[in-house]
């Protein structure tokens, strides 16, 4: 525990140790237990010997950020992701406005455990097999599409966003994180919530929402949240090659509120293009509307 706190305060980063029962400590961590210290550091940005939870960043966001007036931006990350994966693959979005925003990320509370689902295999050989990843609510085991257990990551989900140091504005979610901001922005204006309601959410390639429109995700009535169309501002993205969710999946989505504003880039499966320019205008038009409805 000393070696890893050393570390962390090398790296400047604040160290957080495992406390919830319920999450890290007992959903795969121990995975992490033996890894080398210099494989570790590859994977957290600093090194630890003790196998516990890697050194956690801190926010963005300064701890003054109450009184800075910008808008607070969270990020939502996709299946089999985390706070690491996203802040890679929305850097530059976050090297141009981090400015202009406070910008954090909000995890997933589930760990997967399902080492064939066909997200964990695509990461794993590119983050490494010791990596903890994460997703918003159960996913089948068999269907990758199909979740379960919505109540719970709610709730969850609630209690990170709580944690946060200001209350969020503005969610920018990938993928199952798009899906699960639709979702969280849903119930908090059907049944208001402890979360304060978001000004608008950003959806970058959802996927098609058939287990949340047919109440197929036990433990919550899902669909009741999408009876009527919702009005709140939404900012929608597909790709024009993506063979996971494909543009259905965004299609889908829009007709569930009432101001969508519809965008698309080029590429596969990812939040940001690859070309740069590509890139830079896209990251543009989501800063456009942030400031839109802020």
């Amino acid at each position: 525990m000393e070696a890893a706190k050393k570390a962390a305060k090398e790296a400047g980063i604040e160290w957080v140790a495992p406390t919830d029962p319920s999450d890290e400590k007992v959903m795969g961590l121990a995975d992490v237990k033996g890894v080398a210290p210099s494989e570790l550091a590859a994977l957290t940005g600093a090194g630890t010997d003790d196998g516990l939870l890697p050194p956690r960043e801190k926010p963005t966001y300064p701890l003054t950020a109450k009184i800075t007036g910008k808008p607070h931006v969270a990020l939502f990350h996709g299946t089999a992701g985390n706070e690491t994966i996203i802040r890679f693959q929305m850097k530059r979005f976050i090297d141009l406005y981090k400015d202009e925003f406070d910008i954090s990320v909000v995890e997933a509370p589930r760990c997967m455990i399902n080492n064939f689902h066909p997200r964990v295999r695509e990461m794993r050989p590119i983050f490494g097999k010791h990596v903890i990843l994460r997703e918003w609510l159960e996913s089948s085991m068999t269907e990758a599409l199909t979740y379960s257990k919505a109540a719970w990551g709610m709730q969850r989900t609630d209690e990170r966003l709580k944690k946060l140091d200001k209350k969020v504005d503005f969610v920018i979610g990938f993928s199952a994180g798009a899906q699960m901001a639709a979702l969280m922005a849903a119930r908090q204006m059907v049944e208001p919530r402890s979360h304060a309601p978001f000004r608008g959410i950003v959806m970058l390639c959802p996927p098609v929402p058939r287990s949340f429109l047919a109440g197929g995700v036990n433990e919550a009535d899902t669909a009741a949240y999408f009876a009527q169309p919702l009005d709140i501002p939404v900012f929608m993205t597909h790709a024009e090659k993506d063979d996971i969710v494909g543009r259905e999946g965004a299609d889908e989505f829009a007709k569930l509120f009432s101001n969508v504003d519809r965008a698309s880039h080029a590429e596969d499966h990812r939040p940001l293009p690859e070309a740069s320019d590509a890139q830079d205008r896209l990251c543009m038009q989501i800063r456009e509307f942030i400031r839109k409805h802020s």
